[in-house]
């Protein structure tokens, strides 16, 4: 990861990703597309250069590197928000 912190915009989108599980339920969660969710969370892998989630049948799985940074990041996201 580099020393620049990401769009907190694309770690709000990845921490309903991982709070919904799945991208349909981010979408609808933030009241958006499916389509504009994958774009944030391929702007984010390319951000931060890991992989981010691993299609699994007709959902996604997170990474162990997912699990760690949502760990950092889901309580100043959730401050944030609120």
């Amino acid at each position: 990861m580099s020393n620049d912190i990401p769009n907190f915009n694309l770690l709000a989108v990845f921490s309903a990703v991982m709070e919904q599980g799945s991208l349909s339920k981010a979408a609808d969660h933030l009241n958006t597309n499916q389509s504009t969710i994958s774009t944030a969370l391929a702007r984010l892998k390319s951000e931060i250069g890991q992989e981010l989630f691993i299609r699994k049948g007709r959902g996604v799985v997170p990474t162990a590197y997912s699990q760690s940074l949502y760990e950092q990041i889901k309580m100043p996201i959730h401050e944030l928000n609120n």
